[in-house]
C-alpha cells in the first residue's frame, strides 16, 4: 500500500488521472485512439491505455511450510524465507527495498 500511494502521488503530480474502483464496460482501440466504456456510461478517449489488474501472491504452501507471510512470501535481501535452507523469488515475496527505507 506505501509503494502504490508513492506511485499514485507521483503520477498525480505530472498530471495524470487515476481511476481506480471503476468497472470498465468496454474497451475499443481503432488504432488511432483507445476509448473506454465505464460502467455508468461514461466514455474516455486516450492515446494509450495502461491496465493494471494487481495480483495476490500465492502463499498456501510457504504457510503450510510454517514459513513467514507479510503480503506474500516474508523473505530478506538475499531472498532468504524464515527458514534459511529455503529461498523465494518472483511476485510471491515481500521483501525489503533499501530505496524504501527497507
Amino acid at each position: 500500500a506505501e509503494i502504490a500511494a508513492a506511485i499514485h502521488a507521483a503520477h498525480e503530480a505530472e498530471g495524470v488521472i487515476i481511476l481506480a474502483g471503476q468497472g470498465i464496460e468496454a474497451i475499443a482501440d481503432d488504432g488511432k485512439e483507445v476509448r473506454i466504456t465505464l460502467t455508468g456510461g461514461r466514455q474516455i478517449a486516450a492515446d494509450l491505455a495502461v491496465i493494471g489488474i494487481g495480483a495476490v501472491p500465492v502463499t498456501g504452501l510457504a504457510a503450510e511450510a510454517g514459513l513467514t507471510i507479510d503480503n506474500g512470501i516474508a523473505v530478506d535481501a538475499e531472498l532468504r524465507t524464515a527458514d534459511p535452507d529455503i529461498f523465494a523469488a518472483g511476485d510471491c515475496c515481500s521483501f525489503p527495498l533499501a530505496v524504501y527505507g527497507g
